[in-house]
């Protein structure tokens, strides 16, 4: 009973192929947008979704893994060891690492335009959140003004 339960759930919650298209193109153009929201030239970025509890684009389009843009490796343990040092070490010196992820696109009910969320965490306590506004248009789905800030730390 409960798997039947569980099963209902997990179906209700996906999205329909054809959701699923719009999700997967609307997600192509914004992680083209991911270096424009680096302002840490200096630093190592990758991208993963900082947080499993909720949502990232790669789980739901697996097929854009290989358009995340260039400089922007899959995070593997080292970087998220480093990102995770909240307090400098005495004695040591860490390469700050910056671990991007990109949000499942939200798509409006007319599906005319979606607003993706970005987010990031870093080396140091620190971290943010940004958020993107995508509308269609007749050339296809562009960003609609600037990347704003929501959160920073």
């Amino acid at each position: 009973m409960i798997a039947l339960v569980v099963g209902l759930m997990m179906t209700a919650a996906s999205p329909s192929s054809a959701e699923l298209t719009v999700v997967c193109e609307i997600g192509s153009i914004a992680l083209r947008d991911l270096p424009t929201i680096n302002r840490n030239k200096g630093f190592d970025s990758y991208y993963v979704a900082p947080d499993p509890s909720r949502p990232d684009l790669l789980m739901t389009c697996p097929r854009l893994k290989g358009e995340i843009p260039k400089g922007y490796p899959i995070a593997d343990d080292d970087a998220r060891s480093r990102a995770a040092v909240h307090a400098p070490i005495p004695g040591q010196h860490i390469r700050e690492a910056f671990i991007y992820s990109v949000g499942v696109p939200q798509i409006s009910s007319d599906v005319k335009s979606a607003v993706v969320r970005f987010a990031y965490s870093c080396t140091g306590l620190c971290g943010g959140e940004l958020e993107a506004r995508y509308i269609r248009t007749s050339k296809g789905w562009q960003r609609e003004g600037q990347i704003r800030m929501l959160s920073v730390s």
